[in-house]
């Protein structure tokens, strides 16, 4: 329930408190870390501690209060999940149940509720970095416009944004999880690509990506990149730059849901721009890392120093010990000079 409903709820006496943030409510709102392990024990769960690490990806995150410690497991999804697995020992093909998938697309209007471009910035800003900055709205007032920090309260009262740290008087919010996560990048999809240019062929991607995944064919992969590209107008290229190159390559790979995908994942102190890793019950030939740049058409010459600069980095990459025990791992420096895409695999 909103503080929009619990505005009206409360206007008839004036001893209702919003608990939202209380501290002592935390733990109340989902699963602890403890309680999860605490059912893969009753349940004999084989392989417990792997299956704790995707849980802990999947739907780990919620945090109520800047004073609490305790981040918390969404327990619809983790009930999902587990009811799925216990019986055949098996994942799920899908992350959440299509019930909860079907609640999370009407929350998704919300992205819709104000097309302004301060609106549209803040909403850019937590797709592209994940996390943005504001003031928690405990009051609506339907006798003012909706502001940057209404829109991302509401957002946080909804689950889709949870909170990071608390910043003198603001808050940093985060998205909670990969299964939120996911929800943005299908905004970004319909919205920035699949509606605004019809030209793009959902299905040519797809098999796209297939072809990566089973034959290691970059080339193929890239082709369709470029194809996107083509079909973006000259004002969607206004404010391109590396991270939206970034949100294509994460976006149009969501598409088949065939890989966990992780962006600036921390690895020995370096961060990989991308990692296309398995995805059970899943597993194609191979994993990818990525390191990105993008250039304009204008800085053509510095593509091949950029490409160098990119190399090395995957090899720096390489190196360390979490990159190395990724089996069947094809890196790939990649660099975008305008609607052109270069890349060259780096074998260790």
């Amino acid at each position: 329930v909103t503080p929009v409903t619990l505005d009206s709820l409360t206007s008839g006496f004036n001893i209702g408190k919003d608990k939202t943030t209380d501290v002592y409510f935390n733990e109340m709102l989902g699963f602890t870390e403890n309680e999860v392990k605490e059912i893969l024990r009753h349940y004999e769960a084989g392989n417990s501690a792997g299956l704790m690490d995707d849980l802990r990806r999947l739907y780990n995150g919620s945090l109520f209060s800047s004073r609490a410690s305790e981040r918390i497991y969404n327990s619809n999804m983790v009930w999902y999940f587990l009811s799925e697995y216990f019986p055949s020992q098996n994942y799920p093909q899908k992350l959440i149940d299509s019930n909860i998938a079907s609640d999370y697309g009407k929350i998704k209007n919300l992205f819709y509720i104000n097309s302004s471009a301060e609106h549209r910035r803040k909403l850019n800003e937590i797709i592209t970095a994940g996390e943005t900055t504001a003031s928690i709205t405990e009051k609506y007032s339907f006798e003012r416009a909706l502001t940057p920090d209404d829109f991302v309260s509401l957002l946080f009262y909804n689950g889709m944004l949870t909170i990071k740290d608390a910043q003198l008087s603001l808050v940093r919010f985060q998205i909670p999880n990969y299964v939120i996560r996911e929800i943005y990048w299908s905004f970004f999809k319909d919205e920035m690509l699949l509606l605004p240019h019809a030209g793009i062929d959902e299905s040519n991607l797809q098999n796209a990506l297939l072809d990566l995944a089973q034959n290691n064919n970059m080339k193929r992969w890239i082709g369709e990149i470029e194809k996107v590209l083509e079909l973006l107008s000259n004002r969607d290229y206004q404010n391109f730059d590396e991270k939206y190159i970034k949100m294509l390559f994460i976006t149009l790979a969501s598409l088949t849901q065939l890989y966990i995908i992780k962006s600036e994942a921390e690895a020995g102190g370096e961060y990989p721009d991308l990692m296309y890793l398995y995805r059970r019950p899943y597993e194609p030939n191979y994993q990818f890392l990525l390191e990105l740049k993008y250039l304009k058409t204008n800085e053509e010459k510095k593509q091949s120093s950029v490409l160098l600069h990119a190399k090395e980095q995957v090899r720096r990459y390489l190196n360390k010990p979490e990159i190395k025990q990724l089996k069947n791992l094809k890196s790939y420096a990649v660099v975008f000079t305008g609607k052109k895409g270069h890349f060259e695999e780096i074998i260790s």
